[in-house]
């Protein structure tokens, strides 16, 4: 499965989108012999945030610059296939000022920040999901046995 991320920033809204580009034909048999959903409320939307340059990216929980951002969703639920298509627009003007840290300073970096842990983190969501409908579908029975007796 190949998926295509893309983050935009265009009058104060942020908007990140995960879509499926392509596809492989046992990929596919495999979501659709096993349907797979991605929930948010599986889902922790939280990480360590660094910003350099004015541009925030996710660092490992150790990092003693990071900062921990989270973003909190309605619980909503997505089938994976073919037709996988996510996106997820973010408001800098509707963003908490309490949020704010010291490394991050403004809503337009919050905003960046949320849009790239919510990528990251439904791109790791998905490729569990579309592993385990591998695995699933790798112990295939299905099929025409013919026996002659």
């Amino acid at each position: 499965m190949k998926l295509a991320r893309t983050i935009d920033t265009e009058h104060d809204v942020v908007t990140a989108s995960i879509v499926c580009i392509e596809i492989a034909d046992e990929t596919k048999e495999a979501l659709h012999d096993y349907t797979k959903l991605l929930k948010y409320g599986d889902i922790d939307f939280s990480a360590n945030i660094k910003v350099t340059n004015g541009m925030p990216e996710i660092v490992s929980d150790d990092d003693p610059d990071g900062e921990k951002v989270t973003l909190k969703l309605v619980d909503k639920s997505f089938i994976i296939d073919e037709n996988l298509n996510l996106v997820l627009e973010l408001d800098s003007n509707k963003m908490s000022i309490k949020e704010l840290t010291t490394t991050i300073p403004n809503v337009e970096i919050l905003s960046k920040a949320k849009a790239l842990i919510w990528v990251d983190k439904v791109e790791e969501k998905i490729q569990e999901l579309v592993d385990e409908a591998r695995e699933q579908n790798a112990a295939n029975i299905e099929g025409t046995v013919e026996t002659v007796i």
